[in-house]
Parts: C-alpha cells; sequence; structure tokens
C-alpha cells in the first residue's frame, strides 16, 4: 500500500453558474466530465493523492458517480462559500496539499509547474484570460478573481480588481505546503 503524497481538495459545493447539474458532473468534451478532467490531472501528476470533494448543492449525484473519491460536505454552503467548503476539508498539516473549484479543467502540467514552483503557496493563473473566450463579458471579466504582480509575484487576487489593470485571472488552483498550512488555518480563523 502506497502512502499518499498529497492532498487534493476539491470544493464543489455550490450551485452551478448554468443549468441544474452540479459544475463537477457537468460534460466538457465528449463524455468527460469536469470531475473527470480533475481527477486525472492530478492522478497523473501526482504518486497516490488523496482526493477529497467538498460538496453540497446535489452531492449525493457526486458520490453516487465517484464512488473512490472521500467526501465532506458542506452543511451551510448556501451562506459559506468558498471558505465554508474549505473549513469543511480534512485539513492536514503534514501533506502537501492542492486545493481547486470543481468547475475548472486544466491540463496535468499545470499540477507538476505548481509542484515545481518552490513555493511555500502557489497559484495557478491565466495571463490570456481577457481574451480566453470570444464571447466574454464585460460582467464576467468583472467578475473575474484577477491577479496583479508585485515583483514577478502574486500580489493580491480579488474580484474588484479593475480588468483594466490586471495582470492575470486566478485559475482555481492552489499548491500550499505543509508549512504554510498552519498559516492558512490561521487566517481563516
Amino acid at each position: 500500500h502506497l502512502m499518499t503524497s498529497h492532498r487534493v481538495i476539491i470544493l464543489g459545493a455550490g450551485r452551478p453558474s448554468s443549468g441544474t447539474e452540479p459544475s463537477a458532473l457537468q460534460r466538457v468534451s465528449g463524455d468527460r466530465r469536469v470531475l473527470d478532467w480533475l481527477t486525472d490531472a492530478f492522478e497523473n501528476s501526482l504518486e497516490e493523492p488523496e482526493i477529497h470533494f467538498v460538496g453540497g448543492y446535489r452531492m449525493e449525484d457526486v458520490f453516487e458517480e465517484y464512488p473512490a473519491i472521500h467526501f465532506s460536505r458542506n452543511e451551510d454552503w448556501e451562506r459559506t462559500g468558498t471558505v465554508g467548503s474549505l473549513l469543511s476539508a480534512p485539513i492536514d498539516d503534514t501533506l502537501p496539499t492542492l486545493i481547486c473549484y470543481a468547475d475548472i479543467v486544466f491540463q496535468p502540467g499545470i499540477v507538476a509547474d505548481l509542484l515545481e514552483a518552490d513555493a511555500e503557496v502557489a497559484v495557478a493563473v491565466d495571463e490570456g484570460w481577457a481574451t480566453r473566450y470570444r464571447s466574454r463579458s464585460r460582467e464576467s471579466l468583472e467578475r473575474a478573481e484577477k491577479v496583479i504582480y508585485e515583483n514577478n509575484h502574486a500580489d493580491r487576487i480579488a474580484t474588484d480588481i479593475d480588468p483594466e489593470i490586471a495582470d492575470a485571472e486566478f485559475t482555481g488552483l492552489v499548491y500550499v505546503s505543509p508549512s504554510a498550512i498552519g498559516f492558512l488555518t490561521d487566517l481563516i480563523d
């Protein structure tokens, strides 16, 4: 039995931005669902990752489709959002942890890049964000979690940053080293 190398926490408690199917179960290419993309990306880049899904909205549907994943429930998902979901996840300060939203997809290489960043905390950003989608609305750009760099590091991530001055968009994927987990939990407290 191999020891797990990393813990992965997928935050998927919220209602989807469109439709009624949980974001994690939405099909993004042919028969592949968002959660297939995510589990493949983590399993292809990490050795025996321990994958946790934090659910809320229609969580049972996700649980039924992915019985091999560990599940936690954010009982108060409608009110507490992402931070509430993170608090509902099992945080372990002995394991490097990757945290991501359940409504994003990325290639396994992104996970490898984060691990190679040699940082206590690393965030994946998209510098082509403003033109990534042909028909992206002004409202979508305003709502995005935008990033401002300072000395080539993400200095600020917020929705209220003017899209005109943003350097990138936060993709919803973060790496947190074991030593930074304590800092993260203190910050949340």
